[in-house]
């Protein structure tokens, strides 16, 4: 009787737990992006439509049985379909938004760059560091480091390696990060269009707006 009570209960709270989940998992897109390999983060990605359909099937369940009062819902059922319908609630219609990345210093310049297969950008931030992140499908491939300005120009220090489309000094040309010893190269919309575009950051697809 004591297991099949301890079941029960655990039985009870897991939509609570696999709401939790997916409520963790778009928080922390961020930071999971960032430090996970590629097939980790693939994974985890993948769990966000499968928690959040969950989500959304254990409520309407649950809500429906409430309703008709077929079905006399335990209290952990109670908690679960309470705690699921306000994270539903949250994703649909809340106007405020948490994410990891508030947790970083604030984005005072962004630059973008949409391939043919990929789509990368750059984040220079207030507290002199700044991140490209280059991504295709699942793969996403991080470059960090420190900058300096002085006027247009940037300095950069890398903490692991260059990215092709910047080097240790790049140069805002027409509203374009180009590296400078490419600056005499570029007199075509083509030739600009293979580097960064500096844009406002409402610009970024949704996850990388912060």
């Amino acid at each position: 009787m004591f297991l099949k009570n301890s079941i029960n209960k655990v039985r009870a709270f897991t939509p609570s737990i696999v709401s939790l989940i997916f409520l963790l998992l778009i928080i922390f897109h961020y930071h999971l992006n960032k430090h996970l390999t590629d097939a980790v983060y693939a994974i985890l990605i993948l769990l966000i439509p499968v928690t959040f359909l969950s989500t959304i099937i254990y409520s309407f369940i649950s809500i429906s049985k409430i309703l008709r009062k077929k079905d006399k819902l335990s209290f952990g059922s109670y908690v679960s379909t309470t705690f699921s319908i306000i994270i539903l609630a949250y994703t649909f219609f809340s106007p405020y938004r948490l994410d990891s990345e508030s947790l970083e210093a604030k984005t005072v310049l962004v630059g973008t760059h949409e391939g043919t297969q990929n789509f990368s950008f750059v984040k220079f931030r207030e507290n002199k560091t700044f991140e490209i992140v280059s991504s295709s499908f699942f793969s996403s491939h991080w470059y960090t480091g420190n900058w300096e300005s002085k006027g247009d120009t940037f300095y950069l220090t890398w903490d692991n390696h260059d990215f092709c489309k910047m080097s240790d000094t790049s140069i805002i040309f027409k509203d374009y990060l180009i590296p400078l010893d490419k600056i005499n190269d570029t007199d075509s919309f083509n030739d600009f269009n293979r580097y960064f575009r500096i844009v406002d950051k409402e610009e970024l697809p949704n996850l990388y707006k912060h």
